[in-house]
């Protein structure tokens, strides 16, 4: 699975913010700083935190990280099968890769971690 969430293009949800706001959440989506999104958005930094404080900012992030997490449990999806089977060779074989058996462990916990929603 090849799919992805494009932080750059503005979503339904983003559609209240301003152009500088969409300039500034861009930048802030993609991991970037306050600072980084002011310069972007040519705007004090203060005025970006000012926006993160907005209803209409908060639902546009709150969207943006609820789609990466539906994104993040389909791709851990997508590995559980070959978790499972590092797992089944490691109970069948005494000397089976302990990084397979990290890499399963860790697929398998945080597909159920996020599917739990904890």
């Amino acid at each position: 699975m090849d799919e992805q969430i494009d932080t750059t293009k503005p979503a339904q949800f983003t559609q209240e913010l301003t152009p500088k706001q969409l300039q500034a959440f861009s930048v802030i989506a993609q991991g970037g700083t306050r600072e980084q999104a002011a310069v972007k958005a040519q705007v004090a930094r203060k005025t970006v935190y000012t926006w993160e404080q907005s209803p209409q900012w908060q639902t546009a992030m709150d969207a943006l990280v609820r789609d990466a997490r539906v994104l993040l449990i389909l791709r851990l999806g997508d590995l559980l099968d070959d978790a499972t089977k590092a797992l089944e060779q490691a109970l069948r074989e005494p000397f089976a890769s302990e990084r397979k058996l990290l890499a399963a462990r860790t697929v398998i916990n945080s597909l159920l971690k996020l599917q739990g929603g904890k």
